[in-house]
């Protein structure tokens, strides 16, 4: 039998006891419940010469479990249970717990015992009014109990809040004392220095103006330094907007100069424009007058074809190689035919390479493109190599680098060209470049444009040179 709770934890007082109940009557002792404040079983009775008496129990000491059932907050028919459903009992004991709650009671005439004896109604009767007899006292005294302490702490207040108005009315008389003496105190030095024949009051005025008139020197010393710290201040702020505007004035003055530069290069570059042009002015008139002389084949200075028809045409082979360009042993326009040079001007550029920049152009063209094998420069990027060094500009032909040919080949071939020569040994990258103004290099790239868009060339196939015919009977052979 169990009902769910764990057994208590000993005392250092608590003691178990083992009682074996086999031929005997019981254990002769009479239990009883505790009150709502204190729970439990306590034994109200012993009967002399019992088991009870035997094995040392006494009046109000409490069972805290039986065979391993906790009887602190079981009720009566529980408890009852327990003490009488076994022969073999293992109770343990804490000494007197319950002793003043016996203490002026009557004990009933007849009690409950913990044996075997049966027991007429008459007897449970007058066990049950006993019991509530005593439940009715032990309620009674926890209702005077808890008065008293509710007047006890009544008392305590009452006793705090007249400490509490003392300890103020000393406060009050304590700052009335110490009002009076400051009275007195003014009252005297009023008086003291109402008395001026006295030479110690007069001495001592005069120690006070000086120590009035030293803190006052003090306090201008400090004035003066803060002053003095304000000018510094000043005048560093006035250095340092002095410092930003002529760093704003020299900033200035440098993209100033950027300006006249870039103006002065794209004046340099008009004016090599119209150079450009007039040489090709000249060439066209000396090309009509060859035209005009018999027997003799005309060589036009620019070539023309369409992707399709550029797989039946038969180029001539580089003239250059691949050998490493020398400006100091030959000219550069030494290197190509007056068609692929076509009137412009050939220059070699030497560019120096950097860690980590490339050189910064964009290219188009190529053999399978409208531009017939040329390779143009369609975009030179700011911060570039190029766009360092100067001198490439949109428009221009690559024509060689570093003694690699960049005619009649393929865009992608012209990159990969391009791309290996910057990353190849050496300081500096060499380029053959045929100058030529953007808007002439526009101008080509439309007239083209139109030209293959309209129809306007028609193939003639020639057993050697293939020969284009353009409109107007103006016949141009590819060499």
């Amino acid at each position: 039998m169990s009902n769910g709770a764990p057994s208590p934890k000993m005392g250092k007082e608590d003691r178990r006891v083992f009682v074996n109940l086999e031929g005997t009557p019981g254990l002769g002792c009479s239990i009883c419940g505790g009150p709502a404040y204190k729970p439990g079983v306590f034994v109200k009775n012993i009967k002399p010469g019992s088991i009870a008496e035997e094995i040392g129990l006494k009046l109000g000491d409490q069972f805290l479990d039986v065979n391993g059932i906790n009887l602190i907050h079981a009720d009566y028919g529980e408890a009852i249970s327990a003490l009488k459903g076994s022969k073999q009992l293992t109770i343990t004991v804490r000494p007197q717990e319950g002793e003043e709650l016996f203490k002026d009671v009557t004990m009933p005439k007849k009690s409950i015992h913990l044996d075997n004896e049966p027991q007429d109604p008459e007897e449970r009767r007058a066990e049950r009014e006993e019991l509530e007899r005593l439940r009715q006292i032990a309620i009674d005294r926890e209702k005077k109990r808890q008065k008293k302490e509710t007047e006890e702490r009544i008392h305590q207040s009452a006793l705090a809040k007249l400490k509490q108005r003392q300890e103020e009315l000393q406060r009050l008389r304590e700052a009335e004392e110490k009002k009076k003496q400051e009275e007195e105190q003014q009252s005297k030095l009023q008086k003291r220095k109402s008395e001026e024949d006295d030479e110690e009051i007069s001495r001592q005025l005069e120690q006070e103006l000086l120590n009035l008139s030293l803190t006052q020197q003090k306090i201008d010393d400090e004035k003066k330094q803060e002053e003095s710290r304000k000018r510094k201040e000043s005048r560093t702020q006035a250095q340092r907007r002095e410092s930003e505007r002529m760093e704003k004035q020299t900033q200035q003055e440098l993209e100033k100069e950027e300006r006249m530069r870039i103006h002065r290069l794209q004046q340099e570059a008009k004016e090599s424009e119209r150079e450009i042009q007039r040489e090709q002015q000249w060439l066209s008139q000396e090309a009509e007058k060859d035209l005009r002389k018999p027997n003799l084949i005309p060589s036009p200075p620019k070539t023309y074809m369409s992707p399709s028809a550029a797989q039946g045409v038969r180029r001539t082979p580089s003239r250059i190689g691949q050998d490493k360009l020398s400006p100091e042993k030959f000219d550069p326009a030494s290197l190509f035919t007056k068609p692929q040079i076509a009137g412009r001007e050939i220059r070699m550029i030497k560019i120096k390479k950097e860690k980590d920049t490339d050189l910064g152009v964009t290219v188009e063209g190529g053999i399978d493109s409208v531009l017939g094998g040329k390779v143009i420069i369609t975009e030179v990027w700011e911060g570039g190599l190029a766009h360092k060094h100067g001198g490439l500009y949109k428009g221009d032909q690559i024509m060689n680098c570093n003694g690699r040919t960049m005619l009649d080949i393929k865009l992608a071939r012209a990159q990969e060209i391009l791309r290996e020569e910057m990353k190849a040994t050496g300081d500096s990258v060499t380029l053959v470049i045929a100058v030529a103004p953007p808007k002439a290099y526009e101008d080509e790239v439309k007239k083209l444009t139109h030209t293959l868009a309209t129809g306007d060339i028609q193939e003639e196939p020639i057993s050697e040179h293939p020969t284009w015919i353009l409109k107007d009977d103006i016949q141009v052979t590819i060499i």
